[in-house]
């Protein structure tokens, strides 16, 4: 990713943040499907943090085609809803600038936590804030579309809910084989 890295570097510098200093650009954890990196710069005397995303996933991006205009029509719908997320800051559609499609959001606070002391507390926070953002009936151009086969879902191993899970992946699929 070096020839990107200067590439990366460059648009930050002459397109989002005009007479920035790139201090550093590390990356951060948690990105499965894409590199995410977290951008550190001087602006006017003051420090700034941002967030890259970078759509460097080939085979993801031969599936869909326009994932940065999809990441960045997803943060524009969401500073609609009362909730915290990510601001969008700029976005390179194509990857004319970066060398690959990319998008660039404002920080927030806190840290991935992908294995939590306390997973029953963890799922229902994150069905809260789903439920919520669900909830906002606003104008979004793309509609949903299921990245694994539904007919292949299975109970987590993980879950000590076993049979609520199956109810749901039974109930799900009996949704899903009726609207084909």
């Amino acid at each position: 990713m070096d020839n990107v890295a200067s590439s990366i570097k460059k648009w930050i510098t002459q397109s989002v943040w005009e007479n920035g200093k790139i201090l550093n650009i590390r990356p951060l954890k948690g990105g499965t499907s894409s590199t995410v990196l977290l951008i550190r710069l001087i602006m006017a005397g003051k420090e700034k943090e941002a967030v890259l995303r970078v759509f460097d996933n080939e085979e993801w991006r031969r599936e869909e085609r326009d994932l940065a205009m999809h990441e960045a029509e997803s943060l524009r719908f969401a500073a609609n809803v009362a909730i915290c997320t990510p601001e969008l800051i700029s976005v390179d559609p194509e990857g004319e600038e970066c060398g690959f499609p990319a998008v660039v959001m404002t920080k927030l606070p806190g840290a991935v936590i992908l294995k939590p002391n306390d997973m029953t507390a963890w799922i229902e926070g994150m069905a809260e804030s789903l439920a919520f953002i669900h909830q906002y009936d606003g104008d979004f151009p793309w509609s949903y579309q299921a990245y694994t086969d539904v007919s292949l879902l299975t109970t987590p191993l993980w879950t000590k809910y076993s049979e609520y899970w199956e109810d749901s992946l039974h109930y799900y699929l009996k949704i899903i084989l009726r609207r084909k």
